[in-house]
């Protein structure tokens, strides 16, 4: 059943979860509204039990109602809405489209918003969504007057020294292999409670940890979280890509606990492609690349499914 799931899940993605309901983040403003006020200021444990109690509370459901029907209905909602990143999707479309265009001033301010930063309107969008009108939902141009003057500032050491390719291959990351990955080994509580710390520790799209103290925990502990998902994937990169080049990146960086998951998971992919990031490519945000990285993932995805299927087969998972 997990393949089948995970199977249908995937493929409705693309075209149909594209409204605010399908959205993790719905349900996740609304749970810390309601109970965010209870984390007390540095305090760990009271984090820790904001985090967890969501997958917990879900747990406690699908043991008492003990139904396939049940589980079935309750894992695919569950599914839906922590696999994938529908305002992202879009972002990245309208940023094939600018380079179709070569504006690239749109596809630089793209390539900001794909790297997560808070997005001014987003609260708007989503009010104008829960109304109804999620369905027709459109994400602004880039190049009007309104998001002109809301530039970001492109010269900053993070944006320079990160290649679209990179972004895009860290997102894949956070919101499709790991949640995947969670689910498979720890079934759907598993996926809640990483998506809970994601969206939480990230405080990128849900604002509720005001404690620097505990903003810093959070996100360490979803570093911990995304430590074994971005070797296992860096490990299929190898396989769907240059296997040589990227096993030399992966055993100079995976076993280095001073390198961040992302650091790991980009440069195996990067070298497993054969590409090498130059200033030019990120000055350029070079979509040529964004490509190769996309197919790649892609290629890795399917990687993912053809394990999870064999491990079905042998009855290793459900």
């Amino acid at each position: 059943m997990t393949l089948i799931l995970l199977l249908m899940v995937l493929l409705v993605e693309r075209v149909a979860l594209q409204s605010l309901p399908w959205h993790a983040t719905r349900y996740l403003k609304w749970y810390s509204k309601k109970y965010s006020y209870k984390i007390k200021d540095n305090d760990t444990f009271s984090l820790l039990l904001f985090l967890v109690a969501p997958a917990v509370a879900v747990g406690i459901f699908l043991f008492i109602f003990d139904s396939r029907l049940i589980d079935f209905v309750v894992s695919l909602f569950v599914l839906a809405i922590c696999i994938g990143h529908y305002p992202l999707r879009k972002y990245y479309r309208q940023f094939l489209n600018a380079q179709q265009r070569k504006d690239t001033e749109a596809a630089s301010i793209l390539h900001y918003k794909l790297m997560g930063e808070p997005l001014e309107n987003e609260e708007a969008k989503s009010n104008k969504s829960e109304s109804g009108d999620s369905s027709n939902e459109e994400i602004e141009d880039p190049g009007s007057e309104n998001e002109e003057a809301e530039r970001p500032d492109f010269d900053s050491a993070e944006n320079k020294n990160e290649s679209v390719g990179e972004t895009l291959v860290w997102i894949n990351l956070q919101y499709y292999a790991a949640p995947i990955f969670f689910y498979v080994v720890l079934g759907v509580p598993g996926i809640i409670l990483y998506t809970t710390v994601l969206y939480i520790a990230e405080g990128k799209f849900i604002d509720s940890l005001n404690d620097d103290s505990n903003q810093a925990t959070a996100s360490k502990w979803l570093e911990w979280l995304l430590w074994v998902p971005a070797r296992l994937v860096s490990v299929g990169y190898m396989f769907v890509g240059h296997f040589g080049r990227g096993l030399e990146a992966w055993l100079k960086y995976s076993a280095n606990l001073s390198k961040s998951s992302k650091f790991v998971v980009t440069q195996v992919a990067l070298a497993a492609e054969g590409l090498e990031k130059s200033k030019a490519d990120i000055e350029a945000v070079d979509a040529a690349n964004a490509e190769k990285m996309v197919r790649l993932a892609k290629r890795n995805m399917v990687l993912f499914l053809v394990v999870v299927a064999l491990l079905t087969l042998y009855g290793q998972i459900v």
